[in-house]
């Protein structure tokens, strides 16, 4: 061989060994670190997913369901008060009247009727 030639070798050589270096680096391995990733998340996601399935009180689902029975226990709890409130409300509006209706008539200088 000619020194051009083995020239002409060594810098094919490093082009395709460059070529594959960028190659390596730029395509093949950010795609091996992204499928060891989904590999390591899927055991995880697959936990998750499992606590958004009912099983006898022990889910996040069964959590969820019984906060949601007992804020819709209160809210109705909540209404009975209100009502119960009101109705005590007119009573004592009711009552305030007829008491200033007894004093206004057995006031002193009021004459009877």
């Amino acid at each position: 061989m000619t020194g051009r030639s083995w020239a002409d070798w060594i810098i094919l050589t490093a082009a395709v060994l460059t070529a594959a270096l960028v190659i390596w680096q730029k395509g093949i391995r950010p795609v091996v670190r992204t499928i060891a990733e989904v590999a390591q998340a899927v055991p995880i996601l697959a936990d998750i997913a499992q606590e958004f399935r009912p099983n006898s009180g022990h889910s996040l689902r069964d959590v969820i369901d019984d906060m949601r029975s007992s804020l819709q226990t209160i809210a109705e709890s909540q209404a009975t008060i209100i009502e119960d409130h009101q109705e005590l409300k007119d009573a004592h509006a009711q009552l305030s009247l007829q008491i200033r209706n007894v004093e206004q008539a057995t006031a002193p200088g009021v004459p009877d009727a």
